[in-house]
C-alpha cells in the first residue's frame, strides 16, 4: 500500500496515482507566534485537519500525528524552519509516503488565514495549492479540505455535505387574517431554519418569500442570499391581513415555480404554510411541473385548518414529492382546585393530560402523517370530545373548549405554544430521511464514560464488529459521534457513531468532548464544530454491544 504524508495541511492524494492512499499532515508553522497564538498551535491544527480528512473519505488513511513528530524530530525538521522539497523526497521514500500537505498559519485580528501545498514524492513537485480565512479554525479547517479536493472531485463529498453545497428555499405564506395568532411563530420558524442553513451548516443559501392573500394583487418574491437579517426585515415588513383564496394561491403557487430563478445545481425545496381553506383544484399539475425542476413541495397546515380542508395541500405535497404535516399545539391551563392540565390539539381534536409531555412536538399520533378521526392518539394523552354546533374546536380557544366539554371551570392559563418550528426544522433533511427510511441499524451499543451512559444505535457490521471488540477489552477509546436532538430520550439528545479506530493522538483538543458537557450544552454540540453535523471525539467503553438478528423484510430488500 503506498502512503501519504499531509504536512499540516489535508489534502487527497490524485485518483490516477493512487488508488488507495495515506496522507501525513505535518504542524503547520506559525507566521506570527504570540502567547495566546503559540507555535503550539500548528499541531493542533494539523490534526484537525487530518480527522476533516478522514471524515472526507471512509477509505483514506491519514498517518499517525505521533509517526510525524517522531520522523520529524529523528530528521531534524522544524515546520517553523525551512522545508525543503528534498526533505520531503527523503521522508517519503523512507517511510513510502506518496504525497505531503504542507501549510503555513497566521491569526490577523480575529480572523485565521492558511496557505499550504500539496506536494507529490512520486512527481517531485506540487499538485495542488490551498489559500483560505475564517474566522473559526473549523470553518478554515473544512475550507481547507474543500479547496484541496478540487482536483479531485469524483472522490466522495465531505461529511454531511449530502450533494450539493448550495440551498434554494421558497416559503410560500398565506398572508391572510387568518395567519395573526400564528404568524410571530411562522416568522421565528423561518429565521430559525435559515440560520440553520446560513450559520450553521453554512450552506451557499438563498431564500425567497412569496405571499399570497387578496391584499397581494400580483404575486412577488424577496429574496435574501446569505443574509439572516435581511430575511428577518422582510418578515417584519408583511402583515396579515385580508382573506386567501384559491384563486391567490395558484397565482402565487405558478409564480413560485415559473419565475423564481432556481438554481440548477441548488438543492431546491418549497414549503407552503397556510391556515386558510383554499379549496383550490388541479394542484398536481404545479407539482408535476416543480418535480421536472427538481423542486420538493412541503406544505405545513395550522391550526384553522384540521381535517378535509387541508386536502388541495395535502395533494400538492404528495404529487410534489414532499411532506404534509398538521401542526401541533400545546396549552397549559389551571382549574379551580390550582392543579395543571396540559391541553393538545392537532388536526381538530382537543386532547387532555395530567403531566406535560416533553415529546409532544413531534406530533400527537402513533403514526405519523395519520391524522385522521381514527388515527390513534400517543399513549400520554385522552381525547375530548366537543360539541360542533356550539363553535368548531380551534387551538386558539383550548381553554373555552375543555371548559364546555369538561364542565370544569379554569382559574388561570399559560401562553399557547405551537410546534411550528420542529416542522419546519426537519424541512432541508426531507430527501435524507426518505433516503434512509427503511435502514434497519446493524444493533446497538452502550457507550460510558464512567459517569453518564448513552444507548447509541449501529450503523453497520464493521461499526459493529468494532464496538464488540471494545466491549470485550473493555479499554477507554475515542469515538466520533454527532449529537442530535431528540426529545424523547433521557437527556434530549441521541449521540451518532460515525468515525472509529483512532487513537487519541489523532484527535485535536478542539474536537474532543466530555458527555456530561454534551448534555448540559447539546445545542452547542448539535450546531458548533467540523463539518455538518459537527463530528465531536467522545473518550468512552463500551458496556454491552447488542447485535440485532431480526428477520429481514422482504419489502426492504
Amino acid at each position: 500500500m503506498v502512503r501519504c504524508i499531509v504536512i499540516t495541511v489535508a489534502l487527497f492524494l490524485h485518483p490516477a496515482l493512487c488508488a488507495y492512499a495515506e496522507l501525513a499532515v505535518l504542524p503547520y508553522k506559525i507566521e506570527n507566534p504570540s502567547s495566546d497564538f503559540p507555535e503550539s498551535a500548528g499541531g493542533e491544527y494539523s490534526r484537525l485537519l487530518s480527522v476533516a480528512a478522514l471524515l472526507a473519505k471512509e477509505n483514506f488513511e491519514v498517518t499517525s500525528p505521533r509517526e510525524i513528530d517522531v520522523d520529524l524530530e529523528r530528521m531534524k525538521l522544524s515546520p517553523q524552519k525551512v522545508i525543503t522539497g528534498e526533505d520531503l523526497d527523503l521522508l517519503g521514500k523512507s517511510r513510502r509516503i506518496d504525497h505531503f500537505l504542507v501549510g503555513s498559519l497566521r491569526r490577523v485580528g480575529g480572523e485565521y488565514r492558511s496557505e499550504s501545498v500539496l506536494y507529490s514524492v512520486r512527481e517531485r513537485k506540487i499538485v495542488a495549492r490551498a489559500r483560505v480565512k475564517s474566522d473559526n479554525l473549523f470553518t478554515l479547517a473544512e475550507k481547507e479540505v474543500g479547496e484541496a479536493l478540487v482536483p479531485f472531485r469524483n472522490r466522495s463529498p465531505v461529511a454531511g455535505g449530502g450533494t450539493s453545497g448550495d440551498m434554494d428555499i421558497l416559503f410560500l405564506i398565506d398572508l391572510s387574517y387568518a395567519m395573526n395568532r400564528d404568524w410571530a411563530a411562522v416568522r421565528q420558524a423561518i429565521e430559525a431554519l435559515s440560520a440553520e442553513l446560513i450559520d450553521s451548516r453554512r450552506l451557499d443559501t438563498r431564500v425567497y418569500i412569496v405571499p399570497f392573500s387578496d391584499r397581494e394583487d400580483n404575486p412577488s418574491a424577496s429574496v435574501s442570499t446569505n443574509s439572516i437579517s435581511a430575511i428577518r426585515g422582510e418578515l417584519n415588513r408583511l402583515k396579515p391581513a385580508g382573506s386567501a383564496s384559491a384563486e391567490n394561491f395558484l397565482k402565487s403557487l405558478k409564480y413560485s415555480i415559473s419565475s423564481i430563478r432556481w438554481r440548477q445545481s441548488a438543492r431546491k425545496a418549497m414549503v407552503v404554510i397556510s391556515n386558510s381553506n383554499v379549496r383550490a383544484k388541479g394542484v398536481e399539475q404545479y407539482a408535476l411541473a416543480a418535480r421536472k425542476k427538481r423542486i420538493a413541495i412541503n406544505a405545513l397546515s395550522l391550526g384553522g385548518i384540521p381535517g378535509e380542508a387541508s386536502e388541495a395541500l395535502n395533494r400538492l405535497a404528495v404529487s410534489g414529492g414532499g411532506l404534509h404535516a398538521h401542526a401541533s399545539y400545546h396549552q397549559r391551563i389551571y382549574n379551580a382546585s390550582g392543579e395543571p392540565v396540559d391541553l393538545y390539539m392537532e388536526n381538530g381534536r382537543l386532547f387532555k393530560s395530567r403531566f406535560h409531555e416533553r415529546g409532544w412536538k413531534k406530533g400527537l399520533y402513533e403514526s405519523a402523517g395519520t391524522t385522521g378521526p381514527r388515527a390513534k392518539p400517543r399513549s400520554f394523552i385522552e381525547e375530548i370530545f366537543c360539541d360542533e354546533k356550539k363553535a368548531p374546536a380551534t387551538p386558539y380557544a383550548m381553554p373555552r373548549d375543555y371548559t364546555r366539554a369538561a364542565m370544569e371551570r379554569i382559574i388561570n392559563q399559560d401562553e399557547l405554544e405551537s410546534n411550528i418550528e420542529t416542522l419546519l426544522a426537519g424541512v432541508s433533511d426531507a430527501g435524507s430521511k426518505r433516503e434512509s427510511a427503511g435502514r434497519v441499524p446493524e444493533g446497538r451499543a452502550l457507550i460510558t464514560d464512567g459517569k453518564v451512559s448513552f444507548w447509541v444505535a449501529v450503523p453497520d457490521p464493521d461499526f459493529m464488529a468494532f464496538l464488540e471488540g471494545m466491549e470485550q477489552s473493555g479499554i477507554m477509546a475515542p469515538l466520533g459521534v454527532t449529537v442530535k436532538k431528540d426529545v424523547v430520550s433521557a437527556y434530549g439528545i441521541t449521540l451518532v457513531p460515525v468515525l472509529k479506530g483512532l487513537t487519541s493522538d489523532y484527535i485535536p483538543k478542539c474536537c474532543a468532548a466530555e458527555l456530561g458537557d454534551i448534555v448540559r450544552r447539546s445545542d452547542y454540540y448539535r450546531t458548533r464544530g467540523l463539518f455538518y453535523p459537527p463530528v465531536w471525539f467522545v473518550n468512552v467503553r463500551v458496556a454491552s454491544a447488542e447485535k440485532f438478528r431480526g428477520k429481514k423484510d422482504i419489502r426492504n430488500d
